[in-house]
C-alpha cells in the first residue's frame, strides 16, 4: 500500500530549521541523508506516536552510526533537540528513547564494520580513522566517569613486521 508522504507543518519545519545548524555544523561529506534523519525524527516528534518517534530515532542511530559518527556527538544532538522542542521534546529524554538511539546507532556502526569500512583490506587491522574515533569515545567515557584513562585502558600497538622475528 503506497502512503502519501505528509507534508510538514510550519511548527515542523521551524524546530528542523532551528536544530538542522546544530547537528550540520561539525558534519562532513554528503549531508543529504543526515538532514533525511534529522526531518524523520522531527517530523515523528511532531505526530506524537511513540512507535513512529522510536521507529525515527532508531533509523536516525543507525544513519549516523554507518557514517562513523561516536554515539556521544549523535546523544548531544538529540539532547539539543529536546531543549529546541520544548514541553514536547520532553518524550526524547525518556530512557525507552535512548535505547532505541543507542540500539539503532549499534547497528549502524556494525554494518560499517562488516562493509569493511572500519578495516583496512590490505592488513585486517582497523583503519586509523575507527582506531581514532574509539580512542576519542575512550577518553570522553573516561572524562565523563571522572577516572584517569591510563588507570583503566592500555592500548598495545603491535608492529606486523615484527611477526616473523
Amino acid at each position: 500500500m503506497l502512503r502519501r508522504k505528509r507534508q510538514p507543518q510550519p511548527k515542523t519545519t521551524d524546530l528542523l530549521e532551528r536544530w538542522l545548524p546544530h547537528v550540520l555544523a561539525g558534519s562532513r561529506g554528503d549531508l543529504g541523508h543526515v538532514e533525511e534523519a534529522c526531518r524523520d525524527v522531527v517530523e515523528a516528534l511532531d505526530e506524537r506516536f511513540d512507535g513512529q518517534l522510536a521507529g525515527a530515532l532508531t533509523r536516525f542511530g543507525r544513519q549516523l552510526g554507518s557514517e562513523g559518527w561516536s554515539l556521544s556527538e549523535v546523544t548531544r544532538w538529540i539532547a539539543g533537540l529536546t531543549e529546541l522542542a520544548g514541553a514536547s521534546g520532553v518524550v526524547l529524554d525518556r530512557f525507552e528513547s535512548g535505547v532505541e538511539l543507542s540500539r539503532g546507532w549499534a547497528s549502524g556502526y556494525m554494518r560499517g564494520a562488516q562493509d569493511g569500512e572500519c578495516v583496512d583490506g590490505l592488513t585486517g587491522l582497523v583503519t586509523v580513522s575507527v582506531l581514532r574515533l574509539r580512542l576519542r569515545q575512550i577518553y570522553e567515557q573516561c572524562t565523563a566517569l571522572g577516572v584517569a584513562t591510563d588507570q583503566v585502558y592500555c592500548l598495545v600497538v603491535v608492529d606486523t613486521d615484527l611477526a616473523e622475528r
